[in-house]
C-alpha cells in the first residue's frame, strides 16, 4: 500500500508518461510536487521501486517505466472534435499513450480531443480527450463521433427517429441537430483530461474540506425524536433518514413560496413533506416501490373521520379471526426464513383484509402500517439494522402492534390534515414516483431548489433492509433481483465507466490494490451517481440550487471520500460550489460502525470497528 506522497509521485510519473512518451526528469518531479530537493524525489523512487510500482534503469536519464500494475497503451491521436457546430473532418497524425483501463476490452480505438461544450452534461469538456472505439453503429442515447454531409464531424448524442436521425448536445443551451442520414465513426468509451488542471483541481477541493469547520447549529442536536417525528414524519423507520429540520431551513433559505422543490432519492419522503407545509410543490422519485409507498403515505393528507372509520371497520374483520380460519399463507423461502408460522398466518390475514379497503389512499396508509410492523413481528434481530436472525427474540403479536402502529400513525395524519387546512396548502402538488434517478419526469430548467441523500456507496444494503415488505406486499419474488435496481449495485454493467473524477479514480486504484470486486462495485456507483448529477443539472434553472447531504465511509481500509467526489463531479458538469457545510449526525438511523477489513455493517460490540458516518456534509451546489 502506498502513502498519500508515494501515491502522488506514482500518478504524475504515470500520467506525464502517458502524456509525453518517457518518464519526467527529478527535477520536473521536484518542481511539480513542490519539494525542497532531488534527493527527496530519489528517496520516493526508491520506495517506488522496492515495492514493484516503477522499474528504473541505472544511468540512464528518464530511465523510470510503470510497472504493469495498471499498463499504458498507445493509441492514434485523429486532432480535434468539435463538441458544438460540426468541425471539418479530421485526420490522423499522432499517437496518445493513455492507460490500459480506459481501453474496451476489444477493437480498435483512437483519441479525439474535444472543443466546445455541448456534451458537458455527459463530463465531457472543452479541452478534454476522449477514447472512441472504432465502430459503425450505436445503441438510441450513446455518445458517438458522427460524420455528417461528407466531411463534417461532431460529438453528439444519436437517436434514431421517424426518417430522421437526432444529433442531441447533452447541454440544456444548445439545441439538437436533425439530418437525413450520419455515418458513425465510432462510440466514446471514456474521458480523460490535462493533468496539472486536474492536480490543481483536486487540491483546491481537497483544502476547501480541510478548511470547514463544523457548523453546530446544522447539527440539530437541540431537537428531540418528537421534534423529528412530528406530523407524518414518524409513520416508519427508514436507514439513513435525514431530518425534516434540514429540508425546511434549505427551502427557507433558497426558495419561495411557489417554487418547485425535487429530491431525486426521495427515501421515505422528508423533502416531500416540509415541501408541502412549506407551500411549495415536490417531485420525488425513487427505484424502491417500498420507499413510494412510504412517502405517498406520508405527504397524503386523508380526513380524520374517513380514515377513523376505516379502521373501525377494519378492527372489526381483524375480530373474526381465530385459529381456525382459513388463511392462504404465501410459499415464499424468505417469508419463512424470518416468520414463524402463528405470526405468518396473521400477517397473511390482517394484509388480505387491507387489500379490500377501495379508496387507494386510505389502502397505502395501512400498508404503510403493515409495512412497518414487519420487523417487530418477525425473528430479526429488533436493534440491528443488519439482517440478521435472533432465534432467542419473542416476535410481536401482529394485531396489537398493528393497532398500536396505526394510534401513531392516526394522530400524525390528524395533525397534518390540520396544519395543511390552515395554512391553505392539501391542494399543493406532491409527487412520488417509483423510476430511476437518471429519468427525472421533470422538464428541462424547472427546478428552484434539489435537496437530496443519496444512497452510500454499498447501496445494495437499502435492498436488504426493506426485504421483508418487499416479499409480503410482492414487489419482488428475489432478494438479488430487487437489490439490481439500486445505484452502484455490483449487478450493473462495469465497463465503459466514466467517473468524471480524478478523486474517485484514486480511490479506484487504492481499492483494486485490496479487492478488486469492490473496487468495480465503487467505481460503477461513483460512475452512476455522474449520470445522476448530469440529469439533475437538466432539471434545475440557472441559479437553482442543488443540495446533497452526504457523509465519506471507510471500505478495506480506503477512505471513500464521496463529498469531494461528488463536488469535483459537480464542478466538471458545470456547477459551482455555493456552500459547504460539515454538520454532526446526533441520531440518523443507521449503523454506526463499520468493520475496519471488511468494510461492512458490524454490531456495536464488534472490537474491529470503525465509526461509519460520525459527521456529513451538506453540498451546496449553483446552476
Amino acid at each position: 500500500m502506498l502513502t498519500k506522497k508515494q501515491k502522488k509521485v506514482l500518478d504524475y510519473i504515470q500520467v506525464y508518461s502517458q502524456k509525453h512518451g518517457f518518464a519526467p526528469s527529478h527535477e520536473e518531479m521536484r518542481k511539480h510536487l513542490k519539494l525542497a530537493s532531488v534527493s527527496t524525489i530519489n528517496h520516493y523512487l526508491k520506495i517506488l521501486q522496492k515495492k514493484k510500482y516503477i522499474a528504473r534503469e541505472k544511468k540512464v536519464a528518464r530511465a523510470v517505466s510503470i510497472d504493469n500494475k495498471e499498463s499504458i497503451v498507445s493509441i492514434p491521436f485523429k486532432g480535434y472534435i468539435a463538441a458544438g457546430v460540426p468541425i471539418e473532418a479530421v485526420q490522423e497524425y499522432e499517437t496518445v499513450n493513455v492507460p490500459s483501463n480506459l481501453i474496451s476490452s476489444s477493437g480498435e480505438h483512437f483519441a479525439l480531443g474535444v472543443r466546445g461544450d455541448s456534451m458537458i452534461d455527459e463530463g465531457i469538456l472543452d479541452g478534454d480527450t476522449v477514447v472512441i472505439r472504432k465502430q459503425n453503429t450505436v445503441e438510441n442515447g450513446e455518445t458517438a463521433v458522427a460524420l455528417i454531409n461528407g466531411n463534417e464531424v461532431t460529438l453528439k448524442k444519436i437517436y434514431k427517429e421517424k426518417n430522421r436521425i437526432r444529433l442531441q448536445p447533452a447541454n440544456p443551451k444548445l439545441k439538437p441537430l436533425f439530418v437525413k442520414s450520419v455515418v458513425i465513426q465510432g462510440k466514446v468509451v471514456s474521458t480523460f483530461r490535462n493533468f496539472e488542471e486536474q492536480d490543481k483541481q483536486v487540491n483546491e477541493i481537497r483544502k476547501l474540506f480541510s478548511d470547514i469547520k463544523i457548523d453546530y447549529s446544522w447539527s440539530f442536536s437541540d431537537k428531540t425524536r418528537k421534534d423529528t417525528a412530528y406530523i407524518t414524519h414518524g409513520y416508519h423507520r427508514y436507514p439513513a433518514k435525514f431530518i425534516p429540520q434540514i429540508v425546511s431551513r434549505l427551502a427557507e433559505k433558497y426558495t419561495r413560496k411557489g417554487d418547485l422543490i425535487v429530491d431525486p432519492f426521495g427515501g421515505c419522503g422528508t423533502t416531500l413533506v416540509e415541501s408541502k407545509v412549506m407551500g411549495r410543490p415536490s417531485i420525488a422519485v425513487d427505484i424502491n416501490p417500498v420507499a413510494v409507498l412510504i412517502a405517498k403515505a406520508k405527504i397524503t393528507p386523508i380526513d380524520p373521520d374517513r380514515v377513523k372509520e376505516e379502521y373501525l371497520i377494519l378492527q372489526q374483520r381483524l375480530e373474526i379471526y381465530n385459529e381456525n380460519t382459513k388463511v392462504k399463507v404465501p410459499e415464499h423461502t424468505r417469508i419463512d426464513y424470518w416468520f414463524q408460522p402463528e405470526e405468518k398466518r396473521k400477517l397473511t390475514f390482517l394484509l388480505a383484509e387491507i387489500s379490500r379497503i377501495k379508496d387507494k389512499n386510505v389502502q397505502d396508509f395501512f400498508f404503510c402500517g403493515f409495512s412497518n410492523i414487519l420487523k417487530n413481528c418477525s425473528i430479526w434481530l429488533q436493534k440491528s439494522n443488519k439482517p440478521t436472525r435472533d432465534f432467542e427474540k419473542t416476535p410481536s403479536e401482529p394485531f396489537k402492534t398493528f393497532a398500536k402502529q396505526i394510534r401513531m400513525m392516526l394522530r400524525g395524519n390528524t395533525q397534518l390534515f390540520e396544519l395543511l387546512s390552515e395554512r391553505g396548502y392539501c391542494k399543493i402538488p406532491s409527487k412520488v414516483v417509483c423510476t430511476d434517478a437518471r429519468t427525472i419526469p421533470v422538464k428541462d430548467n424547472g427546478v428552484s431548489l434539489i435537496v437530496t441523500s443519496p444512497p452510500y456507496v454499498t447501496s445494495y444494503e437499502y435492498a436488504d433492509l426493506h426485504q421483508l415488505t418487499a416479499f409480503w406486499l410482492e414487489y419482488t419474488k428475489d432478494l438479488s433481483d430487487f437489490r439490481k435496481r439500486f445505484i452502484g449495485t455490483s449487478y450493473h454493467n462495469k465497463k465503459n465507466l466514466t467517473l468524471n473524477s480524478s478523486i474517485a479514480e484514486n480511490i479506484r486504484k487504492e481499492l483494486s490494490q485490496k479487492d478488486r470486486k469492490i473496487a468495480e462495485e465503487v467505481s460503477t456507483y461513483f460512475s452512476e451517481m455522474n449520470q445522476v448529477f448530469a440529469e439533475m443539472k437538466r432539471i434545475l434553472r440557472k441559479g437553482g440550487k442543488t443540495c446533497i447531504v452526504v457523509g465519506n465511509t471507510n471500505l478495506k481500509g480506503v477512505e471513500i471520500s464521496n463529498a469531494e467526489v461528488f463536488v469535483e463531479q459537480l464542478q466538471n458538469l458545470g456547477l459551482k460550489v455555493s456552500d459547504i457545510i460539515k454538520r454532526e449526525i446526533p441520531s440518523k438511523n443507521l449503523p454506526s460502525v463499520r468493520d475496519e477489513k471488511t468494510g461492512k455493517f458490524a454490531r456495536i460490540t464488534s472490537n474491529n470497528k470503525v465509526l461509519a458516518y460520525p459527521t456529513e456534509y451538506i453540498l451546496v451546489m449553483e446552476k
